[in-house]
């Protein structure tokens, strides 16, 4: 990677970012405000607290839309992850992309790793755990894209599981589904954060 390169990557990086730390700000943002509107006016008597309109209303907005939101989230987080160690990979190591396609039996993410660490190498052992965290989002990214989150429709529920053990921005609902609160979507990023400072502060930088 030469510094032109450099600069170009971040620049995407950023702007991926704060796209998506914009959009997440807004709507959980948004949410909070429509609940304390719907809680003023209870308070102020103008809403009766037993009106079932009242009910629908916190149900959606406590748990219907931001499930939606929060499962959409994490799957634009993990891509972030994908295209992030692409580009750079497209950037640093000459025909990358075919490097990764003789791996197998491995996440895409991993086997992007691996190309990386064997051919310019990198180092990832200082950030095994933030890619361990990143493994598990993956694995609930997985799930909600292939079963909407019902966890005993996955390929391994007890996997699924164990990482709601783990993690404290997951949980499994009363029926089975996997449910993210309002912070998952910041814990998904925060790896993201390390993995790329590791990446720009690791890798050489060639001549232009």
């Amino acid at each position: 990677m030469n510094s032109s390169q450099r600069e170009k990557f971040i620049r995407y990086f950023r702007k991926r970012l704060e796209s998506l730390d914009y959009c997440n700000a807004t709507f959980e943002n948004t949410v909070r405000d429509e609940m304390q509107a719907i809680m003023d006016s209870v308070n102020n008597g103008k809403i009766q607290s037993d009106d079932p309109e009242l009910s629908v209303a916190f149900s959606k907005l406590n748990f219907l839309i931001p499930s939606t939101f929060r499962n959409c989230m994490i799957v634009a987080a993990c891509t972030l992850i994908e295209d992030v160690l692409l580009r750079f990979g497209i950037y640093t190591v000459p025909d990358f992309e075919s490097n990764v396609d003789c791996l197998n039996n491995m996440s895409k993410i991993r086997k992007y790793l691996r190309v990386l660490q064997d051919e310019i190498p990198l180092d990832f052992t200082p950030i095994e755990e933030n890619l361990q965290l990143i493994d598990d989002i993956i694995k609930i990214r997985n799930a909600i894209v292939h079963t909407w989150g019902t966890i005993d429709s996955c390929n391994n529920p007890a996997a699924l599981r164990d990482i709601i053990l783990r993690r404290n921005w997951v949980e499994e609902t009363d029926d089975g589904y996997i449910f993210l609160d309002d912070v998952a979507y910041a814990d998904a990023i925060d790896p993201v954060l390390d993995l790329v400072r590791h990446l720009l502060n690791s890798a050489p930088i060639s001549d232009d």
